[in-house]
């Protein structure tokens, strides 16, 4: 567990940044918001024991625009069988608050749809809006890592267009979702991603430029 950290001024607006070496590193909230526009000269890991909000914060290496989360869901069959909608933890892109999001039978079809939420976070009067990202989904697979199932998309102009309650600045807890028809619910059950009844996902967003 990192050590709270003020400055000499006694503010409390840091977050624990590990480096490389293992070492914390305190940062100022307004510093972490201007790297998110500039491309972090050294590798970093933002660790979970952030202060606040952040303490659920994933791992990132090398650029506070890229985040990633590893999301192991348990149970599948009976999700899949009672339509059971389901939420990963809340984790952070740079400063950004997100959720993952899986329909198992979207639209009453046999299809599994996954989703991005953009949520209410505690520094998003600080941040750009809309926001504009890429993300990644891959299904990770058992038997063979080279082999995995992987969907790429990234926010355009016409997303921003046609869907801007996705992409705003959230007034409530989250947002309307933005993703993508990802696998069929049948797939998805086979020994190669379904391992004792569980599976693994990984999302991975990188911030874009706005538009």
């Amino acid at each position: 567990m990192a050590e709270k950290l003020t400055d000499s001024e006694g503010r409390e607006d840091l977050v624990y940044i590990k480096t490389e070496d293992g070492s914390y590193r305190g940062w100022r909230v307004d510093l972490l918001i201007d790297k998110l526009s500039s491309k972090m000269e050294e590798k970093i890991l933002l660790c979970s024991s952030c202060k606040g909000m952040l303490r659920d914060a994933c791992i990132y290496e090398g650029d506070l625009r890229c985040g990633q989360l590893e999301w192991k869901i348990k149970g599948v069959k009976q999700k899949i069988e009672n339509k059971e909608d389901t939420y990963s933890d809340p984790f952070y892109v740079g400063l950004y608050k997100c959720q993952g999001y899986i329909q198992w039978n979207r639209m009453n079809t046999f299809e599994v749809g996954v989703f991005i939420f953009i949520m209410k976070g505690d520094y998003d009067d600080k941040l750009h809006w809309p926001i504009r990202y890429k993300y990644t989904f891959i299904l990770l697979n058992h038997i063979n890592s080279n082999n995995n199932y992987e969907i790429t998309s990234q926010i355009t102009k016409k997303h921003l267009e046609n869907n801007p309650n996705s992409f705003k600045r959230p007034t409530e807890l989250r947002n309307k979702g933005s993703g993508t028809v990802f696998i069929s619910n049948t797939e998805i059950l086979e020994a190669k991603y379904c391992k004792e009844d569980s599976i693994t996902l990984l999302i991975i967003i990188e911030l874009l430029p706005a538009l």
